[in-house]
């Protein structure tokens, strides 16, 4: 149904402390994307997984545990939450499965075997159904509540959300600035990250791979209720593929990725690989400066032709011959801290592909990995130091509609009790320069360090 109530920044103050709130928000609207924003909250139904085991809770009944692959697990509870789409309106989500799929997922699809010595209790995937939502259309500048009648009558979900959205916003006020935590610091000193750039590179010579994703991880004390932070991350960093996900068990996201993984609507695929990175300027001349050095770079352009062949063989795998084609290469993007590269590759899905199928060929993103993708990941868990958990992996939906909208989640803090981290990685080529690949981590986390309010580089 058509609404006339809040835009998404009063909704996330009037929910904010509704349990499993997600807000799924498009905060840098662009043409072409990043058309919606979509919120809700207090799921009745949640799955997860850990390795080869995984459970399915519906309404507070006792979880249903089961043990193998969790693919054709979840694929059948997807199925089982189906609804049709809004007639005549073409709204992107009509109930469904929020959550995230992390990283180490893609450890296994690929039987990536890394340090045996750690473990992370953040689920492989976490993934919660939801019975009614509100969707903002930014281009048409209007809101529909919609629900789907799965365990009560639509009309009654969508009331309900009605009377949340209508409660007075309570959110504190984040204009002052954040409360000073304690300092954050990096799993990889600074000698360290170049030296693993240095061993990538060596890799590379011998021809193992021909690139890879190397990420630093910063961590510390949270000195602020998750719901400010984003606030403050959102003002300072509006990114197209931005959320906020209460994910259950003190667990919370608050990404301002740029990135789209996959876009799937009418058995057509999209990916969006993000590859090339330069700060933006001080001053307009500088910031076009900056913008022609990013075109014209032949080490930035050789990074994302790579792995838009790389998109192109996993979308393959999954696509009707000869569908698979790149709509763009080298399309320039600017955000509030640098600039990329971004490349789109689109395919259209054979009838007899799932929701598990279609995982296992593209997940996780090549532009988070390497090529070859494989070799890259096994790499990455040998110079690492500690697991990627969430990041790198995916953030977004499956509506009951069919559709699904996953972002690359990087710019991300993962929230968990009083503590806070997020990963800043960069592709390393053969003519990286190890010092140039450490900075460009730390202007990609610019607006993360500033709305946690530590200096760049993570020392308080």
């Amino acid at each position: 149904m058509p609404w006339t109530g809040c835009e998404p920044a009063q909704a996330f103050a009037a929910l904010h402390s509704r349990a499993g709130l997600f807000w799924l928000d498009s905060s840098l609207t662009a043409p072409g994307g990043a058309r919606f924003s979509v919120m809700g909250c207090a799921p009745f139904a949640r799955f997860r997984s850990w390795g080869e085991r995984f459970c399915f809770e519906c309404n507070g009944v006792a979880a249903e545990w089961g043990a193998g692959d969790p693919l054709p697990a979840l694929e059948y509870r997807l199925q089982q939450y189906r609804a049709e789409p809004v007639l005549g309106i073409p709204l992107p989500f009509c109930g469904g499965a929020v959550g995230f799929i992390a990283y180490d997922l893609g450890r296994k699809i690929e039987r990536v075997v890394g340090p045996a010595s750690e473990a992370l209790d953040t689920p492989d995937i976490n993934l919660a159904w939801y019975d009614a939502a509100v969707v903002w259309d930014h281009a048409a500048s209007t809101a529909w509540l919609v629900g789907a009648g799965w365990w009560r009558p639509p009309e009654g979900a969508i009331a309900q959300l009605a009377g949340w959205l209508r409660g007075e916003a309570q959110l504190p006020d984040e204009s002052s600035g954040p409360m000073r935590p304690r300092p954050f610091a990096s799993n990889m000193t600074r000698n360290e990250f170049l030296d693993a750039v240095c061993r990538v590179r060596e890799r590379i010579a011998v021809g193992e791979i021909y690139q890879m994703n190397l990420a630093q991880c910063f961590s510390g004390a949270l000195a602020e209720p998750p719901p400010v932070l984003y606030q403050r991350l959102r003002r300072l960093n509006p990114a197209p593929m931005a959320a906020y996900l209460d994910a259950g068990d003190d667990l919370v996201l608050l990404s301002s990725s740029p990135e789209r993984f996959i876009e799937v609507e009418a058995n057509r695929i999209r990916t969006f690989p993000i590859k090339g990175t330069r700060p933006r300027g001080r001053t307009p001349t500088e910031d076009a400066a900056e913008r022609a050095r990013l075109l014209a770079s032949e080490k930035e352009r050789a990074e994302l032709l790579m792995i838009v062949d790389l998109m192109r063989n996993d979308l393959g795998r999954v696509c009707c011959f000869g569908s698979v084609h790149m709509r763009r290469l080298y399309a320039l993007e600017s955000f509030a801290t640098v600039h990329h590269l971004v490349g789109e590759v689109e395919g259209e899905l054979r009838p007899d592909v799932g929701v598990a199928a279609l995982l296992r060929a593209v997940f996780p993103g090549g532009s988070i990995t390497g090529a070859p993708k494989i070799r890259a990941m096994q790499i990455i868990d040998q110079l690492e130091p500690g697991r990627r958990g969430i990041f790198s992996g995916a953030i977004g939906y499956f509506s009951a509609c069919g559709r699904i909208d996953l972002n690359i989640a990087i710019r991300t803090i993962v929230c968990r009790g009083a503590r806070a981290s997020f990963h800043l990685g960069a592709g390393i080529v053969w003519d990286s320069d190890p010092a140039a690949e450490y900075e460009e981590t730390l202007a990609k986390g610019r607006a993360l360090f500033a709305a946690l309010g530590v200096p760049e580089g993570g020392e308080a």
